[in-house]
């Protein structure tokens, strides 16, 4: 499963909405049309989702919907419509039952907020400044953007993140990954941002410049590889660096092609430690995480529960691991973006003792729902995703409102933010010396 790439999809709906048209955040629809959309969405939720009121009451989740609907208004703006979808997708508590603007709605970089920050202890700090917010020092504490405390604003942009079991971990990991985007949201686009900080205990208030960042800068940074390998010899470790299990159908090759020599590799060099580094991994095909777990399993297993889907009837059967699978210690990172099959994957690693997990609680765990049904609503075009099944490994004794927590749990510090450490490898390398 994955959460911005469909399993599934069907077009259950004619579609009034052309793909070419496209509305500024600040354009007014008649009430109408959003009350149409909003019914429409609310519909979906309840007619396709599994377990639409697992983690909410119906009756909550209705009274929830009534209250959304009544803050519709001849004056409200598409881009306050698309922040209302947001929030009744992510009552449902499901990470692939959310909705998404980005196609209808005109909006740049230039309206995010424009520095990039961080929570620490529930507390925001600029972690990096470009031209032309110089003045503004990496460390210093937020105290209030536009009058609203930042504790506040983050709680009310929780609200509007779809997670599965509304984990806490998850959405306060996808605030700090996207925080100039959801804070534009929940601040509806404002034309200006000013900030107060906290700045050698002396409080005092700036008023931010909203341009970009130089383009020579961006320029200069290259994408994040998915796949990666490396060897550290003195170490005896092997590194296997998986972003993403997204390799469906004729990508899969590629996929186990790439893991193939990375076991190979080991065995070649003889390695004896090996870290696979699942970090921001979002999940993806789950034949993906079944092929690794086959070179890191010294006993059968079975991916999936029995009788819970009909799409990998084959993975609810026993798996025997590969013959030339790894023997030596295995040291597994995570944190709170890992999600859908990372999550199952890593309920899997934990049942079965596959190695020592290193990090933070994931976003997911051995359950979710995907297969998801996309959509557009009809009047505003605004995209929207259902899940529709419901997917659980071969595991027991994980709760479904929490993600698979670490052996080690690891937190940063601001000092660690700032310099940039790496402190999951670095806890590795110390377990690894103290053998």
């Amino acid at each position: 499963m994955k959460i911005l790439l469909s399993c599934l999809i069907l077009l259950f709906t004619q579609q009034a909405f052309s793909q070419s048209d496209r509305y500024f955040v600040n354009e007014v629809l008649s009430k109408s049309a959003y009350v149409e959309d909003f019914n429409q969405l609310v519909d979906s939720i309840q007619t396709y989702h599994p377990q639409p009121y697992e983690f909410i009451s119906k009756d909550s989740f209705n009274q929830f919907v009534n209250l959304k609907k009544e803050a519709i208004t001849d004056s409200t703006t598409i881009g306050e419509f698309s922040w209302i979808c947001n929030a009744i997708a992510s009552k449902v508590g499901c990470v692939h039952t959310y909705t998404s603007a980005g196609n209808t709605l005109n909006f740049s970089q230039e309206m995010f907020f424009p520095v990039n920050v961080q929570y620490v202890d529930s507390r925001l700090y600029i972690i990096d400044t470009h031209k032309p917010n110089i003045e503004l020092k990496s460390g210093v504490e937020i105290l209030t953007i536009n009058g609203i405390g930042v504790l506040d604003l983050k709680t009310k942009i929780a609200a509007h993140i779809s997670s599965d079991g509304h984990n806490k971990k998850y959405t306060d990991a996808r605030t700090d990954r996207s925080f100039g985007y959801f804070c534009a949201y929940q601040l509806n686009f404002p034309k200006a941002y000013e900030v107060e900080i906290l700045e050698n205990g002396i409080k005092k208030e700036v008023l931010l410049n909203k341009e970009l960042p130089n383009n020579d800068k961006n320029a200069s940074t290259s994408p994040t590889e998915n796949l990666t390998f490396s060897l550290k010899t003195a170490e005896s470790l092997a590194i296997v660096t998986i972003k993403s299990f997204v390799y469906y159908g004729d990508q899969l090759p590629v996929f186990k092609s790439f893991i193939d020599s990375c076991f190979n590799q080991i065995k070649l060099h003889d390695i004896e430690n090996v870290i696979i580094d699942l970090r921001d991994n979002g999940g993806g095909d789950p034949y993906c995480a079944v092929h690794l777990l086959q070179y890191i399993s010294e006993e059968p297993f079975r991916y999936y529960k029995k009788g819970i889907t009909t799409y990998y009837q084959d993975l609810e059967a026993e798996i025997v691991p590969f013959k030339n699978n790894f023997s030596g210690k295995t040291y597994v990172l995570i944190n709170s973006l890992c999600s859908s099959t990372t999550g199952h994957l890593c309920s899997i690693l934990k049942q079965n003792n596959l190695g020592t997990l290193i990090g933070s609680e994931t976003g997911a765990t051995y359950s979710c729902n995907a297969n998801t049904i996309n959509f557009e609503l009809i009047n505003t075009g605004i995209n929207a995703s259902v899940a529709t099944r419901t997917y659980q490994t071969d595991v027991t004794g994980f709760a479904k409102n929490r993600g698979i927590i670490p052996d080690y749990q690891m937190s940063k510090s601001l000092d660690d933010i700032l310099d940039k450490k790496d402190i999951e490898i670095d806890k590795v390398i110390e377990l690894i010396r103290n053998e």
